[in-house]
């Protein structure tokens, strides 16, 4: 929803039905493993506007096709997709 400026720890966790998700331009926030194990996630937009992504925030999602973030946070994709498929803002990969 528009005007959202934080996602909670654990927000998402598990939901293995959620495949796609844009993410409010208001966001500053993602936190400590808010998409953990949602398999099914392949898709996701994240803002600009986001200056903090939690630890392991996308750990464990599978499914997930190749997204530009900032370069924030630690063991955001454990268990997750490739890191060679991931392409940081700042140009590496």
């Amino acid at each position: 929803k528009d005007g959202t400026e934080v996602i909670c720890d654990d927000a998402f966790m598990g939901c293995i039905s959620l495949k796609s998700i844009v993410l409010p331009k208001s966001l500053t926030s993602i936190g400590y493993e808010a998409f953990f194990g949602c398999i099914s996630l392949r898709r996701i937009y994240i803002p600009e506007s986001v200056t903090y992504i939690g630890d392991g925030a996308f750990a464990d999602c599978k499914s997930l096709q190749p997204i530009d973030i900032p370069d924030l946070g630690y063991g955001l994709f454990i268990g997750g997709i490739s890191y060679k498929v991931i392409l940081l803002s700042n140009g590496k990969t």
